[in-house]
């Protein structure tokens, strides 16, 4: 029996390599480029390209930003709750590119200040998670809390050269903050993001409104069961994105009693003896910590509105105000 002879698959390999592509078969041209000899002679497979970065160039202020076609896809402006529900919903796709080049979005612990009172606002925020109270101080230190935010609101004030009052985070807080003037600059050319936020701060004038209402003439247990269907309302529907929350809600609640007091213009004696005469009535249970859990959210709006709810209104589809 005849052996075959080794040399003869490495020279038609050798053929093949060292055939000109001009005189190689039809055959041989079809089957695409040559094979190239295993072994020691075989060439590594070229390095894999990195990935392609996104394109970035450079605005007037040095400042690198995202080209605007990348912006929206890669920023978190199209799956944040603000999009649709805070002053963001009135831009279109193309105006929240312009704005997302400029939005810087941070995270701020409790206690911090976001904007002290006297000082020149250089930035407005969007509210993400969190809670801000504003506050305005006296001359001797005395301190008043004028008002509670929750998100999607919006912290600052536009075309002002001065703060007239202090925004501090209660709770760890999310924002988007972005520059005054860029924000001025959109509202002067696109009159849908004047008009919201004109409308929010006619919203904010009647929360002031009734606020003045419970300080003066409402009861303790009427402040105090008020201000928590407030922040079960607005905590709760923060995060189900509801306009209004009905039934059993747990929540914790972002003030200390303290804060709690200063808010309602109460001693913290009688907020704890008020928050004691609810529980044994059945209406909240207490958890760990600030934890509290309304049992009887209608019974509670009843309370807080200083008599029964009103006909023709199902009970706690509106939120008490301030």
């Amino acid at each position: 029996m005849a052996t075959a002879d080794p040399t003869a698959n490495s020279h038609v390999l050798h053929r093949r390599r060292t055939t000109p592509a001009h005189a190689r078969s039809d055959h041989e041209r079809e089957a695409g480029p040559t094979r190239q000899p295993l072994g020691k002679h075989r060439q590594p497979p070229p390095p894999a390209k990195p990935p392609q970065q996104p394109s970035r160039s450079a605005d007037r202020n040095g400042i690198l930003t995202l080209d605007a076609d990348m912006q929206l896809q890669l920023s978190p402006c199209h799956a944040c709750h603000a999009r649709h529900r805070g002053i963001c919903g009135v831009l279109s796709d193309e105006q929240l590119k312009q704005l997302a080049g400029r939005i810087v979005r941070r995270r701020i612990e409790a206690g911090r200040t976001l904007q002290a009172d006297g000082e020149e606002p250089v930035a407005c925020a969007i509210l993400l998670h969190g809670v801000v109270k504003l506050t305005k101080t006296l001359a001797d230190g005395r301190q008043q809390i004028v008002g509670l935010q929750f998100p999607p609101e919006f912290v600052g004030q536009p075309f002002a050269s001065e703060s007239h009052l202090s925004a501090e985070a209660v709770s760890d807080v999310e924002v988007c903050s972005v520059p005054r003037t860029v924000l001025e600059d959109m509202m002067k050319a696109h009159p849908a993001l004047e008009r919201r936020l004109f409308r929010d701060t006619l919203l904010q004038l009647d929360q002031a409104r009734d606020w003045l209402l419970a300080i003066g003439r409402k009861t303790a247990r009427e402040r105090v069961a008020g201000l928590l269907h407030l922040i079960a309302q607005k905590v709760n529907r923060s995060a189900e994105g509801k306009d209004a929350v009905t039934g059993e809600q747990t929540f914790d609640v972002p003030l200390s009693r303290t804060e709690m007091a200063d808010f309602l213009g109460l001693t913290i004696e009688t907020v704890s003896r008020q928050i004691t005469r609810l529980r044994l009535g059945g209406i909240i249970s207490l958890g760990h910590n600030r934890q509290i859990t309304v049992r009887a959210m209608e019974q509670l709006l009843e309370i807080a509105e200083g008599g029964s709810t009103p006909a023709g209104r199902a009970g706690g589809s509106k939120a008490y105000r301030w």
